[in-house]
């Protein structure tokens, strides 16, 4: 994922928290809002709360979470904006790829993506 591809903007954020539609589970959150360019690159952002934990498992969670969707990309239509929040058992240590990787695949296929 490059500079292009990444949510950074908190107008964005609120926009995509606002008027898009979500799927939940027990790991993560992902919102996706359809983007006016719909042949521009789908978009990622990441939301992580301070009340899961300290810098180090936020970042670790924002990495996993990163990767599962940089596995996912290539599947993903285009255009689109997608916010991924990270719930309290994305943060434990012993939490494996693959099962982040599982969860995001469920919440996109939940948004019939």
């Amino acid at each position: 994922m490059n500079s292009k591809t990444v949510i950074k903007e908190n107008f964005m954020f609120s926009r995509v928290f606002k008027n898009g539609k979500y799927a939940a589970n027990n790991f993560l959150v992902v919102y996706a809002l359809r983007n006016y360019n719909r042949k521009a690159a789908s978009k990622l952002g990441i939301s992580v709360s301070k009340k899961n934990g300290g810098a180090v498992k936020r970042n670790r969670a924002k990495r996993v979470i990163r990767e599962a969707f940089r596995r996912l990309y290539k599947n993903l239509p285009p255009g689109y904006l997608f916010v991924i929040v990270g719930r309290k058992p994305c943060f434990d240590r012993n939490t494996k790829m693959n099962e982040i990787l599982a969860a995001a695949e469920s919440a996109f296929s939940r948004l019939k993506l």
